[in-house]
Formats: C-alpha cells, sequence, structure tokens
C-alpha cells in the first residue's frame, strides 16, 4: 500500500490532469488489484488490495478542476424540447418508443427502471406501474427492496393500452427485447441509447436519459410549488427527511396519484 499511495502522491497527483482523471486511475487500479485478490484467493493466498480509497489519501484539487457557475449548464430540458421528443417519436418511430420517452418524461423513472416493466406490473385503471424489480434495473431498490411505483397521465393511458394491444398475447415485457438466444427479455439500453441518437441528429440538441429525472423533478419545484420531499417521492428519489418518507409511504395509491396529478407540471402537453 505505502508504494502505491507514493505513486499517488508524488507522481499521479502532480501530474497536471483533472481529479475526474485521476479518481479514474485509482478506480482501474483497484478493479485490477481485486482480480488479483480473487485470483489469490482462489489459491487460499491471503492478500489486500493496496490502492489507498478516498479517506486514506485524497488528491490535490486544482484550478480547472473547480467548475465556474457561469459555465455550468443547464441540467432541465425546455417544454418545447420535451414535446418535440415526443412529437418526433411519436410520428417517426416504432411505437414502443413514443411510449418509452412518454414514460421516462411524464414519471421521471429512471431508463433502466422503464425498460425493465413487465406487463403484469402495469394497472391501467389505476394508473400506475410497478418497476426496479430485475436485476440491472435495481439501483434504487437495493437497501430496500422494495418495488418502484410510479404514475402516469390520464391521456398517456390510452396510448399505452393501444400499444400493449400491438404486443403477443403471452408477451412478459412491456417492451420486449428481439429473441436471442431461445429466450427473450426486456429491450437493451444499447438500442434506446441508439433511438436517442436518431433523436438528437433530426431534432438538432443534445440530452442524457436522466434529464427527464431531473427535469420533472424542478419542474414540480419551479412550476408547481410541489415540496422538495415530496417531489423526491414521486419519483422514488432518495428522500432526506424520514419523517416524511412514512408519511408519504402510508398514503393510499388514490392519495398518492392526486398528488402526482396535482404537482404534474406537463398536462398543457398534447400527448398528456
Amino acid at each position: 500500500m505505502i508504494d502505491v499511495k507514493n505513486y499517488f502522491q508524488d507522481i499521479l497527483d502532480k501530474k497536471e490532469v483533472k481529479m475526474k482523471t485521476k479518481e479514474a486511475r485509482r478506480s482501474h487500479l483497484t478493479s485490477f488489484f481485486y482480480y488479483v485478490q480473487s485470483l489469490l484467493l482462489s489459491e487460499n493466498i491471503e492478500f489486500r488490495n493496496p490502492v489507498p480509497n478516498q479517506r486514506v489519501f485524497q488528491f490535490t484539487k486544482k484550478y480547472d478542476d473547480i467548475r465556474k457557475q457561469s459555465e455550468i449548464k443547464t441540467q432541465i430540458l425546455t417544454d418545447e424540447q420535451l414535446e418535440r421528443i415526443l412529437d418526433y417519436s411519436k410520428k417517426n418511430l416504432m411505437k414502443k418508443y413514443f411510449i418509452e420517452f412518454g414514460l421516462l418524461i411524464s414519471t421521471g423513472a429512471r431508463h433502466s427502471e422503464i425498460r425493465s416493466i413487465r406487463l403484469k406490473n402495469i394497472n391501467l385503471p389505476e394508473r400506475y406501474l410497478e418497476t426496479g424489480f430485475e436485476k440491472d434495473a435495481r439501483k434504487s431498490t437495493l437497501k430496500s427492496d422494495e418495488g418502484l411505483l410510479f404514475f402516469f397521465p390520464d391521456k398517456f393511458r390510452t396510448y399505452l393500452k393501444n400499444y400493449i394491444y400491438t404486443l403477443k398475447r403471452d408477451e412478459e415485457w412491456l417492451f420486449p427485447a428481439i429473441k436471442s438466444d431461445n429466450s427473450y427479455s426486456f429491450l437493451a439500453s444499447g438500442s434506446l441509447y441508439y433511438t436517442k441518437k436518431k433523436i438528437e441528429n433530426a431534432l438538432g440538441f443534445k440530452f442524457k436519459l436522466h434529464k427527464f429525472r431531473n427535469t420533472i423533478i424542478n419542474n414540480r419545484l419551479i412550476k408547481m410549488r410541489c415540496p422538495l420531499w415530496l417531489s423526491e417521492a414521486l419519483t422514488n428519489h432518495k428522500i432526506s427527511n424520514s419523517t416524511q418518507i412514512k408519511h408519504y409511504a402510508s398514503l393510499t395509491i388514490e392519495q398518492k396519484r392526486n398528488l402526482y396529478d396535482e404537482y404534474f407540471p406537463y398536462y398543457d402537453f398534447s400527448y398528456f
């Protein structure tokens, strides 16, 4: 560990590179030595990962590591951009991508949570869906061991219902993947990223899939004056106030849906 720490302190930390690059180097070395550790343990040889974590050694921040407020780009999309994404998806893409982007925009769920929805976990009459059960969509449910409940707009329910009717009768997933190795699974992230790129090229602006989540949270706060804890709860974000967590959890499905409708910022969109 001393040798690696000396390398960090005397060589890497003095390089004229950004903190992000230094931390990436730490991550790569950590992964490599964990691999070595697993190999040695298989031979009953004890080995300790020598890479110091951030509590043991912190890199020195340089001028370029500190972002100027004037240079920080907005993390939310405008209403016009959101509507253009929906319009393009509806008119130019397969129906499943219109539904997928509609749910990303209106629920604030992560794309992994949207891609991995099972048909049995959609309640059209009550306008909600549950997700977060699958391995690739469990970022926010690893500790809670609870599904994630999301609501969608009343008008969009019709589009969702019509899309579901087009799926095979024995289909399991809302967004099935292309058949591979004689098995079906939900849509891969690569397919969604490829479609996102196609939309970006057509509309002339770039966006990150996570921006839909950031955007609805910010619009609830700014446009709808929604309390922060409730905005977090409606998107299954980690809530900082444990008291409010218990309060929201105790509400009925109907009460939660009413709060979703009350603070939904896009009801002037033609599809919602």
